[in-house]
């Protein structure tokens, strides 16, 4: 065969346009790209798409935002109950994210019981929050061993067109500055009184957790990836700061091993990112 970036000449003299070789070689078709060190949609190895931010999208939440990375893009909305908490953690309250991943943001998922996807990342990012220290649960604590708040956050992907972790997990950061309770006290009748004076509770982030994710493919790292890249990479690194220079998680996707040096360039390139994020 011979082949330029427009078409592609098969044995036989017939010739394949660059979106007909997409489909049918997407391998081949990405690998030409990275060996230029240039990407299908025109970026450069290590640069991210455009980020947007958008704080208070719901209005009957307790707290929302919506999340644009390039095209993909999520909408959070947090919601918060009263529970007892359990006796190993009498005095701490608790924070559970939840990601839907439906026919709406991508023919890949299916309606009816969640995906293996969806539940993964949902498991990832309530757990990165409990143990990362970025909130302090005991604020959410109403009366040790009676009563605390839960914050149920959840999170609904529009668009899947790659990287739905980092826009879910900024989404995250976005809700959580934002989240003010209202002060409430646990009455003898086991009944909740909640105090109309204006005077509520902060949840302050003690520091941000901020998402750099890269794909690996052939050995070469790309940021950000598209939804094409995802599918074709051998595995995915999602490297989490604090937008200080401080690494809080390091979270690897896909069943192939990786190196320490490949592991070694994601935080390097991630450095960056986390500053983006941050400013």
């Amino acid at each position: 065969t011979q082949s330029t970036w427009g078409h592609e000449t098969l044995l036989g003299g017939m010739e394949l346009d660059a979106d007909a070789f997409r489909k049918l070689h997407p391998s081949e078709h990405l690998r030409r790209f990275l060996d230029e060190n240039v990407r299908p949609d025109g970026r450069h190895l290590g640069q991210s798409r455009e980020t947007v931010i958008v704080p208070g999208t719901i209005t009957s939440a307790l707290a929302s935002a919506m999340v644009r990375i390039g095209e993909t893009s999520v909408i959070a909305g947090v919601k918060a109950e009263i529970f007892v908490p359990p006796e190993e953690f009498p005095n701490q309250g608790k924070i559970a994210v939840n990601v839907e991943l439906t026919p709406l943001c991508s023919p890949n998922f299916k309606l009816g019981r969640p995906s293996e996807d969806a539940q993964v990342l949902s498991n990832y990012l309530s757990d990165l929050i409990t143990q990362s220290g970025a909130v302090d649960t005991t604020l959410l604590c109403i009366k040790p061993s009676k009563a605390a708040w839960v914050l149920y956050i959840d999170i609904y992907c529009t668009d899947d067109q790659g990287n739905v972790l980092d826009a879910a997990l900024i989404a995250v950061n976005s809700c959580l500055s934002q989240i003010s309770l209202p002060r409430v006290e646990l009455l003898d009748d086991g009944n909740i009184n909640t105090f109309t004076d204006g005077i509520g509770i902060t949840i302050s982030l003690h520091h941000l957790l901020l998402p750099a994710s890269f794909a690996i493919f052939d050995g070469k790292i790309v940021a950000d990836p598209t939804v094409e890249e995802e599918q074709l990479m051998a595995f995915k690194v999602c490297v989490v700061g604090d937008g200080n220079g401080t690494i809080c998680n390091i979270h690897k996707m896909g069943q192939r091993p990786s190196s320490y040096a490949i592991i070694k360039q994601c935080i390097a390139m991630a450095g960056k990112r986390h500053k983006e994020l941050h400013s």
